[in-house]
């Protein structure tokens, strides 16, 4: 059973628990001690629906304010001229305990306004949970997508494929794997810290380049115009994108930074 279903259930039982009561205190046949309790369902709903959320959205003393005149003017409108004119259909309940009829529309009305107001401050909690946990795991699935595509696995299943064919000679594996490790870690944990200085993350950088060398022999070597505090992973991002756009398979890589913004381009050899 979804909530919308419980919600519906819940709203029923408690207009037929309204009637069940009316008829302890009442002799009055079924059929207009039902008339006399749904009456109050239109100040209830309007209330629920177009009131109640109006003010949860920003609640203000000018929209307190607006609520509960709106909601006045809407109950005795549409319950006391029924109570007048038809006082043989629509009759005061007994629990009220009031022989006025207007005292009977004000001491009604506080009842159903909390009963309204609480059912509704339920209602738009859950839907609010309901929309934060659905934000909550689209989040952690876009960062799940994004740990994929940034670890880069055909990348690692190329290292790997490499290192398998120097199994004899453990000494570079073993400086390999190392380096391999501290890589992914970067990569897995690059958005705890804040930023970093230019030249920690140059050397994950070159880590990654002589890994890369392994698969594809290239010669690849980084140089930074100066040292500086940038945003972590950032210039690894950019050494990737422009590794990506060019043909050479050797050279250097210049990083630089212009506007706050971090470059990284072929540096043009002498």
């Amino acid at each position: 059973m979804n909530k919308s279903s419980i919600i519906i259930i819940c709203h029923f039982s408690f207009w037929i628990f309204n009637v069940f009561v009316n008829t302890l205190f009442t002799t009055a046949p079924i059929g207009i001690q039902i008339m006399s309790t749904l009456i109050f369902a239109i100040p209830f709903y309007f209330n629920y629906f177009i009131l109640v959320p109006n003010i949860l959205n920003k609640i203000t003393f000018t929209r307190v304010f607006i609520w509960v005149v709106s909601y006045s003017l809407i109950h005795f409108a549409t319950c006391y001229p029924l109570y007048d004119l038809f006082p043989n259909v629509f009759i005061t309940p007994s629990i009220v305990n009031s022989t006025s009829k207007i005292g009977a529309v004000i001491h009604i009305s506080f009842f159903y306004i909390t009963f309204s107001t609480g059912s509704r401050m339920v209602f738009q909690w859950v839907k609010n949970t309901k929309v934060a946990h659905r934000l909550y795991m689209q989040k952690r699935d876009n960062e799940i997508n994004e740990l994929k595509v940034g670890m880069s696995f055909p990348f690692v299943e190329g290292v790997l494929q490499q290192l398998e064919k120097e199994i004899d000679e453990p000494q570079n594996i073993v400086k390999s794997i190392t380096s391999l490790s501290k890589v992914l870690r970067f990569k897995l944990y690059r958005k705890q810290d804040d930023s970093i200085m230019l030249n920690d993350e140059v050397k994950i950088i070159e880590r990654y380049l002589s890994l890369l060398s392994i698969c594809d022999h290239s010669d690849w070597k980084i140089e930074i115009k100066e040292n500086m505090w940038v945003e972590k992973g950032i210039a690894f991002l950019r050494v990737e994108e422009c590794l990506n756009y060019t043909n050479f398979t050797g050279g250097t890589l210049l990083i630089s930074m212009k506007n706050d913004e971090i470059f990284v381009s072929l540096k043009e050899e002498l």
